[in-house]
């Protein structure tokens, strides 16, 4: 079961539940944040741009690329252990 994600706010010391938003900003920046429910301070949590989606596409695109090739690797490998043992 997922544990909430509860905080307090710095500004007031209410407790509250993160609850993730998002913002456009000019020059194509995506601010993901989040607000304190009781005095409504701002939380950044990250911001992104085109380049950065675009560079994170293509890490998760080569940690699978890289999963299947460990995993053929290994596959390989269990073989020819098998042939040694044969």
């Amino acid at each position: 079961m997922a544990k909430d994600n509860i905080v307090q706010c710095d500004t007031c010391q209410a407790e509250f539940k993160i609850e993730l938003q998002t913002k456009q900003h000019p020059a194509k920046l995506t601010e993901t944040y989040f607000a304190c429910s009781s005095c409504g301070g701002h939380y950044t949590a990250y911001v992104v741009d085109p380049y950065i989606t675009q560079q994170q596409k293509e890490l998760k695109r080569l940690d699978e690329r890289y999963k299947k090739k460990k995993a053929a690797l290994s596959a390989y490998t269990e073989r020819k252990k098998q042939e040694v043992r044969s």
